[in-house]
């Protein structure tokens, strides 16, 4: 425009600072502001923040470090997003750049990639895991901003020795952030993974998750049972030994089959999900550096070789009934956990097997608890109160000899030939008519009747049970009578 229409309109002479970019329209070069979110996200992954951040004890943790709700509604969806997605993607940048930050090294992290091998599509896993990479997240932050507090102007030093460091570089302190960062993921995924591995653990304990016989639970309930078995010391101790058990009767059930004991020796190819079931001959060619290779690759390809293990026990195999003495002598020496570890193990076997098992909890003359656990559809819930209780007192007699005959029909147990497997730490003196009765029931209902006594006297029990093991020091994954047992 010339100096003469400038004059005429008043413009007068264009400033020497005069920018353009300060102007809308197509010439601007005002970028957008940066997104609430370090994830790439969508109306669904917000409201998991919402959801999430109506939580008591991740709210706590937020508010405990000064963050505000509609930073912590984001922050929450971030870390549920990272783990539950199944392909998260970080934002170029984002208004928190501290998260930002810490989420793209989230994300490098081999660790936590592990850790969504667990999390990824599944919302109880990622819930669970959430708690601990926040503390993570939290504590770092916290670090941070006390850093950068030091980092203020120094006061005058009164000594020579008093003298300060020189101030850091940018790249520095970049590099200072980026180690401390790394190592708090590291810290609060290793704690995330084994609280993930607790709750799995839990679920197959009790037959819950995939191919289990346990009842299908809503995300909610799932999560109510782990915070129940998270927070109840002897029901956790339960679930663990109960895996360890597990595993022994795994290995059991294979020889079994091996010794032609079992109903087929009918194999199959399979993979990772199968590896509890590749044959021992395949695993150890991992350990030798000559077929290794060749193992990775058949393992990868599901071309190993394994039991089947939806081979069921074929029609005409009964029940098996798991008798617990509940009495307070149990106690001792965590024999009660370990007690109702095995009848828990023992009901895997049973379910494998196809065949239907009854647990019952005793305390002679004081009470008794029975549950019914049909293949394929255990009653988890039911199954977890079972495992959590207990009844105490007792009396000289803590073996339902005298009840079991009632206790059969009143469980439901159906007919076949049934395995009874008794334990308890009591020496049991039964009356001799008790005894005779007991002996026709058991020929009557085709029972053998085993006995695992935590002592070294049985006292009548040798005279109704086909079988009695004796386990002095207690019930433990390494006997050989408890490895003999889960061969039923």
């Amino acid at each position: 425009m010339s100096k003469k229409l400038n004059d005429l309109f008043g413009f007068g002479d264009k400033p020497d600072d005069f920018d353009m970019s300060d102007v809308g329209g197509e010439g601007s070069t005002e970028k957008p502001a940066p997104p609430n979110r370090a994830l790439k996200s969508d109306k669904w992954g917000d409201r998991q923040g919402d959801s999430l951040w109506d939580n008591a004890l991740l709210r706590m943790q937020l508010e405990g470090q000064g963050i505000d709700e509609h930073t912590g509604r984001h922050l929450l969806a971030d870390f549920f997003g990272s783990l539950f997605e199944r392909k998260p993607e970080l934002n170029e940048s984002c208004v928190d750049t501290a998260r930002h930050e810490y989420v793209t090294e989230l994300f490098d992290s081999p660790d936590f990639k592990a850790l969504r091998a667990g999390t990824a599509g599944r919302r109880l896993q990622s819930e669970i895991a959430i708690g601990d990479l926040l503390e993570g997240y939290l504590k770092w932050l916290d670090d941070r901003k006390g850093d950068d507090a030091a980092d203020g102007k120094p006061t005058e030093p009164k000594h020579w020795s008093e003298m300060p460091e020189p101030e850091k570089s940018d790249g520095e302190k970049a590099m200072e952030n980026k180690a401390s960062a790394v190592a708090a993921i590291g810290a609060s995924v290793e704690k995330a993974a084994d609280e993930v591995d607790r709750c799995e653990e839990s679920m197959r304990a009790v037959g819950m998750g995939a191919g289990g016989p346990g009842e299908e639970l809503s995300a909610e309930e799932l999560a109510k049972q782990f915070r129940a078995v998270r927070d109840n010391h002897g029901l956790r101790k339960i679930l663990e030994l109960a895996g360890a058990f597990r595993r022994v009767a795994q290995a059991r059930q294979k020889t079994k089959l091996f010794k032609g004991i079992g109903p087929s020796e009918d194999f199959k190819l399979g993979g990772i999900e199968e590896l509890d079931e590749v044959l021992d001959e395949e695993l150890a060619l991992m350990l030798n550096p000559k077929t290794k290779a060749d193992f990775l690759q058949r393992l990868s390809n599901e071309e190993l070789l394994c039991l089947d293990s939806v081979i069921k026990e074929p029609a005409g195999r009964g029940p098996i009934l798991v008798t617990v003495d509940e009495s307070s002598s149990m106690i001792s020496k965590d024999n009660i956990l370990r007690a109702k570890a095995l009848a828990l193990a023992l009901a895997w076997v049973a379910d494998h097997q196809g065949r239907w098992c009854g647990l019952i909890a005793y305390s002679g003359d004081t009470g008794e608890r029975l549950l019914s656990l049909p293949p394929g559809r255990w009653p988890s819930l039911e199954l977890h109160k079972w495992l959590s209780e207990f009844i105490g007192g007792g009396s000289d007699i803590d073996v339902p000899v005298r009840e079991l005959p009632r206790m059969y029909d009143q469980i439901g147990a159906p007919v076949g030939k049934t395995d009874v497997v008794m334990i308890t730490d009591a020496i049991c003196d039964v009356p001799d008519e008790d005894c005779e009765a007991f002996k026709r029931w058991k020929e009557k209902a085709s029972v053998k009747a085993t006995a695992i006594v935590v002592g070294q006297r049985g006292g009548s029990l040798e005279d109704v049970c086909d079988t009695v093991h004796y386990v002095p020091a207690g019930i433990d994954v390494t006997d050989q009578a408890i490895c003999d047992v889960f061969e039923i």
